[in-house]
């Protein structure tokens, strides 16, 4: 995974933000010239939402799991890359498909350089979202008017 970030990282664009935990985050990355200067990690964050707004693309390792980061990052409509295989593939299965990290790479690139690229990602994500909510939002948005009815009452 941090091979082909290093890829993506050749573009002067590119700048890779960790959020979460990420064990020996400075150990790991050493070895990976390309990524000094060219990544944070911000580790555990409580309001995910808003390290996705001050982000562009979300990139989903291959991992156990994995398939709620996706879905929030949908809901911010990000443009997510992720393998197909695992939560991951089966929650991005509208994207094009991704075959292996060196793909992943070309994908990124070309998003980095093509705002209408990025654009038709950002689509694909605004109308897969809602499939992935589970009328959360509006399950929420009904407990907080029935709060407000009787703070009103």
């Amino acid at each position: 995974f941090l091979n082909m970030l290093e890829k993506i990282a050749e573009d002067s664009n590119a700048h890779f933000l960790f959020a979460g935990y990420f064990d020996s985050y400075e150990e790991r990355l050493a070895p990976h010239a390309a990524l000094h200067g060219r990544s944070s990690w911000i580790g555990f964050q409580n309001d995910i939402m808003a390290v996705h707004n001050i982000s562009d693309v979300f990139v989903n390792p291959a991992r156990s799991g994995g398939g709620t980061g996706v879905v929030y990052a949908l809901q911010a409509e990000l443009p997510v890359l992720s393998l197909s295989v695992g939560d991951g593939g089966l929650v991005t299965k509208s994207f094009p498909e991704i075959r292996d990290y060196e793909h992943m790479a070309e994908i990124a690139l070309k998003l980095l350089r093509s705002q209408v690229l990025l654009q038709q990602y950002q689509k694909i994500s605004r109308e897969e979202a809602p499939k992935f909510s589970g009328g959360l939002v509006s399950r929420i948005v009904a407990e907080f008017e029935k709060f407000a009815q009787r703070r009103l009452s």
